[in-house]
């Protein structure tokens, strides 16, 4: 085999490997279930309260939580990301993932995975993309994840473009 021929294979080699592992990477995160248990959805209070301009409460029969996002929430520029679990809740979260998405529009993947400071805070930073319609109502998804499967929160909000 010649010189050219075997790089031409270790590239195609390694192109594979990069893919794979970017399969395996990206898959780690996903919103699915992490139990058989169907996801219960908390009753956000009031309704249509903006994360982005206040701390918002959601419900559930064994969870209270409190979502908080920045302020400012700005796109393309990071901001925080805050829940907190209320002391009462019986839910035992393992994980917390948050996505942001916009109705009717693909925006690409936005989810990042909130870190727990061991007394019911979830924090985390997150960026949005611009939408080249110049759209600005986003929907935030808070998902918990446990042994008792999922809960998820959706709050809509606006993001400033500058």
């Amino acid at each position: 085999m010649g010189g050219r021929s075997r790089y031409v294979l270790w590239g195609a080699g390694l192109a594979l490997a990069v893919l794979v592992a970017s399969a395996l990477w990206l898959g780690r995160g996903t919103l699915g279930p992490t139990t058989s248990a169907p996801a219960k959805t908390l009753t956000v209070e009031p309704a249509g309260c903006n994360p982005a301009v206040d701390a918002c409460t959601a419900r559930a029969d064994d969870m209270i939580l409190h979502v908080r996002l920045g302020p400012p929430v700005v796109v393309l520029k990071s901001f925080p990301v805050t829940v907190r679990l209320h002391p009462s809740s019986s839910f035992s979260v393992r994980q917390v993932l948050v996505q942001f998405t916009m109705k009717g529009m693909d925006m690409g993947l936005n989810r990042y995975r909130l870190v727990s400071d061991g007394d019911g805070r979830w924090t985390g930073t997150a960026m949005l993309p611009v939408c080249t319609t110049g759209r600005t109502d986003w929907l935030a998804t808070v998902v918990l994840s446990g042994p008792g499967g999922e809960r998820r929160a959706q709050f809509a909000f606006s993001a400033a473009l500058h």
